[in-house]
């Protein structure tokens, strides 16, 4: 993805931190690669 569908700004692929809610539990995930529109920020993961 070279394009955000969302605002149309670019993307670049970087490592975050990014915090997921399962049930009443939440999961850190520390240093994953995402992709990251430098626009408006929305993160995107690869499969």
């Amino acid at each position: 993805m070279k394009t955000c569908p969302f605002c149309k700004g670019n993307i670049e692929t970087r490592k975050i931190s990014h915090m997921h809610r399962w049930n009443d539990k939440f999961y850190l995930f520390e240093n994953i690669k995402a992709e990251v529109c430098k626009q408006c920020g929305e993160v995107f993961f690869s499969s």
